[in-house]
């Protein structure tokens, strides 16, 4: 008996078009999946990255407005330096209101939030609050910072 497929014989036959265009369709649709979670991957090492780099540029500003009382702004927005598309703003917050906040002393101080902001994205990549001293004379805001 001899084995093997020939010309005459009906065993051995190749896949058929339907089957191809199966394994097609499986293949294109992995391809498709792996390019999407390519994306979002790059997308979310992107925003990994802007937060870090507005992390730095904050506490870059934070440390030169921290070593000159006057210099922290209180309602304000620029540009940071040396950050192309960084941007920041603060603006004073008000404090989240306790029910028993008339049994506490009050505290001379301002809530000021600090945003950084990458180009035109909806929301800030990160946002900081500070609490600022306020002058109990004046009433104009300074900050204070302990020595030692």
């Amino acid at each position: 008996m001899k084995s093997g497929c020939g010309r005459s014989s009906r065993r051995c036959r190749g896949a058929t078009l339907i089957e191809v265009l199966a394994g097609l369709a499986l293949l294109g649709s992995l391809a498709v999946a792996m390019v999407l979670a390519k994306a979002d991957l790059t997308a979310q090492d992107a925003l990994a990255r802007h937060k870090l780099a507005a992390a730095a540029a904050a506490d870059r500003l934070m440390t030169g407005w921290w070593a000159d009382p006057a210099a922290m702004p209180r309602d304000d927005r620029g540009d940071v330096p040396g950050q192309p598309g960084l941007r920041w703003r603060t603006r004073p917050i008000d404090p989240p209101e306790t029910p028993d906040a008339a049994s506490h002393p009050t505290l001379r101080c301002e809530l000021v939030r600090l945003e950084m902001w990458f180009g035109e994205l909806p929301e800030p990549v990160l946002t900081l609050d500070v609490v600022c001293p306020v002058e109990e004379d004046t009433g104009h805001e300074t900050r204070r910072r302990p020595r030692g």
